[in-house]
């Protein structure tokens, strides 16, 4: 639950909202596989990324915060939390990799 709790899933609509805009006109493209996996992978996996990175660098200052501890602003996690961290972001963000490379190609990478 922490994992989760870091990725911010109350957040989770800035990225996907993002992920839509480009969608606007286009409905096809909602009956495509690749669209799916797309919109699996701005969710936990970038935000766990991005909000996780985040919650590492700023152990000290988010123990103060009174907003952090949730769903919407993140996880108020242990120094072992965080330590172990770094590993949580790259088991899940290795098989969004895969699931990217098997939807866009390996260009998708770069």
């Amino acid at each position: 639950m922490f994992w989760l709790e870091a990725s911010r899933p109350g957040l989770w609509f800035q990225t996907v909202w993002l992920y839509l805009v480009p969608t606007s006109g286009r409905p096809e493209v909602f009956a495509d596989w690749r669209f799916w996996v797309g919109l699996g992978l701005v969710t936990l996996p970038l935000n766990l990324l991005v909000y996780g990175w985040n919650d590492i660098v700023d152990y000290e200052i988010d123990q103060i915060n009174p907003r952090k501890g949730g769903y919407l602003f993140g996880a108020r996690g242990s120094r072992e939390q965080l330590r172990r961290l770094p590993l949580a972001i790259v088991l899940v963000n290795l098989p969004a990799a895969v699931a990217l490379v098997a939807a866009a190609g390996v260009r998708a990478l770069a």
